[in-house]
């Protein structure tokens, strides 16, 4: 199989994720050890204990995700060596993938990880905002319902033909969904955000997040790497720090993505961290690819081959 290791974003947080494979592995242990040095965050607390209204927040959920999806990634690379055809994550999750693919040490991705939490988080609370996931209306109506309105709606995450979120400042984001029901949506959902994240809103936090991304050391990557923001692959150093730095203001083009993958031979999805979201995500878009969790130590057994188990 062509297998692709991919990386959840925020939401896919649970407390109590990691636990176990913190139990089973050291190379899990190492991994916390190391990120909780390099951010000085306890992040065993705020994964394992919660409780959930700190961990959801910006400035926790992201570093820790970010956390459990490295974590989860070392311990199954313990008994599996064999690499991916690529690597790709969900907003949050393009970070995980490009630490996994090692374009950027751990210590340093986890610094900046937890700083775009914190920057994010300063953001929504300087330029109030928020996101709702509009379902069953094709991405150009979807456009449509977000465009002439008094205030900021744009298209923020492009998850399935059927699944597209919108974000911007709260009255142009409810304007945007009333159109969308209009329109004929099937449903409209608010999403519980901190704020308005892959709209214009964030530039500020941005803005700050490139200087941070400019002044760390890149290396091209060992794996290539299906950016967010274009839906293309790379290993280049150079690249990686341009895309990283348009994609808080860009739509997350996830469908796109993963269509692109599938195109060029992907056929197997692993998914690192936390739960299934992405999984469900690709089983929209892709029908008859195979899928899995890597999040505990059963999920890691099943997946190393017959031969290296005997």
């Amino acid at each position: 199989m062509n297998k692709v290791f991919v990386f959840p974003g925020q939401g896919s947080q649970a407390v109590g994720m990691g636990r176990e494979l913190y139990e089973r592995f050291e190379s899990v242990r190492d991994t916390f050890g190391l990120i909780e040095e390099a951010t000085g965050l306890n992040l065993r607390k705020l994964c394992f204990e919660g409780p959930e209204e700190v961990l959801r927040q910006t400035e926790n959920a992201q570093i820790c995700l970010f956390a459990v999806s490295l974590a989860a990634y070392r311990a199954f690379c313990e008994k599996n060596e064999r690499r991916p055809l690529f690597m790709a994550g969900h907003s949050l999750g393009e970070y995980s993938a490009i630490a996994a693919a090692e374009a950027l040490d751990l210590a340093s991705a986890a610094r900046i990880v937890a700083l775009r939490g914190r920057l994010m988080a300063k953001a929504g609370e300087k330029a109030p905002g928020t996101m709702a996931a509009i379902l069953g209306l094709p991405s150009e109506l979807v456009e449509e319902a977000c465009r002439g309105g008094e205030e900021i709606a744009v298209v923020a995450n492009l998850n399935t033909l059927e699944q597209i979120v919108i974000s911007g400042t709260r009255k142009g984001v409810e304007e945007a969904c009333e159109k969308a029901r209009a329109l004929g949506a099937k449903k409209v959902v608010p999403l519980a955000v901190s704020g308005a994240f892959h709209s214009p809103l964030m530039k500020p936090a941005a803005e700050e997040l490139t200087l941070a991304l400019e002044a760390c050391r890149w290396r091209d990557s060992i794996v290539p790497v299906v950016s967010n923001c274009d839906a293309k692959p790379t290993t280049r150093a150079e690249e990686f720090k341009k895309k990283l730095s348009a994609q808080l203001v860009s739509p997350v083009l996830w469908e796109r993505s993963v269509q692109w993958m599938i195109e060029n031979k992907a056929d197997s999805f692993l998914e690192f961290g936390g739960g299934k979201v992405l999984c469900g995500m690709i089983k929209r878009i892709g029908k008859g690819v195979s899928l899995a969790q890597v999040e505990d130590e059963k999920t890691i057994l099943a997946q190393v081959p017959e031969a290296a188990l005997s």
